[in-house]
């Protein structure tokens, strides 16, 4: 929304808020201030996996802060493809001639993601945490205070991770992917052995990531 609001800004309505004399920014600006309205919270993690994208970035640094923040998730990507596969069979949207679907064409699943997380490693990887799914898993005490030292929130809270609630659950019936923001209520890793026929998807993906890991090792290296 905010992309769009800005394109309108800037090239469709640009004269018309010139002649006015009104500053058209407060209309991309107020885009994230009104969707967050009934939010009471006083610090927000907002979640979207196009944030990292070329496109984007510039968007917020002008509209939402010049100097953002972003808490980058690794995991290998067949992980993630066959858990997206899991989710298609179980909802019955997708038979083995579509799997490729979910890897190429559709833009926000996982490639568009993939490409979000290249363009932060490459670009802006000083304004990053990259945290390793494993390490959520595995340690996921030390990952969470992490968090609050990288975004520099005084932590005032202990964390327990048995029993745990989804106060904010999402209604994945507008996706079509019911099932896909389930929380479980203790912490573990879930691996799906599911039947990919198409042995060429899994080589793509583990290329995919093993390029991600090159670009984040060499970034690494350099910052350090």
């Amino acid at each position: 929304m905010m992309y769009d609001m800005h394109i309108s800004v800037t090239e469709h309505c640009d004269e018309q808020f010139e002649a006015l004399g009104l500053d058209g920014s407060e209309h991309v600006s107020n885009i994230i201030k009104n969707f967050y309205s009934r939010t009471k919270s006083k610090y927000v993690f907002d979640k979207c996996r196009g944030w990292g994208k070329k496109e984007f970035i510039p968007i917020i640094e002008k509209y939402i802060d010049p100097q953002p923040k972003f808490i980058v998730l690794l995991r290998p990507i067949i992980e993630i493809f066959s858990s997206f596969v899991h989710l298609a069979e179980n909802n019955q949207i997708y038979d083995q001639s579509e799997y490729r679907n979910i890897l190429f064409d559709n833009d926000e699943l996982i490639m568009g993601s993939y490409l979000s997380v290249i363009n932060l490693i490459e670009n802006h990887f000083d304004k990053c945490l990259f945290i390793f799914y494993d390490e959520i898993v595995n340690d996921t005490k030390n990952v969470i205070y992490k968090i609050y030292d990288f975004c520099d929130i005084r932590s005032e809270y202990d964390h327990y991770f048995t029993n745990i609630k989804n106060k904010h659950p999402e209604n994945d019936e507008a996706y079509g992917l019911l099932g896909m923001h389930d929380i479980r209520p203790s912490i573990k890793k879930r691996i799906y052995d599911v039947n990919i026929q198409d042995q060429s998807l899994k080589y793509v993906c583990e290329n995919m990531y093993s390029s991600l890991l090159s670009k984040y090792s060499y970034k690494q290296i350099i910052n350090n």
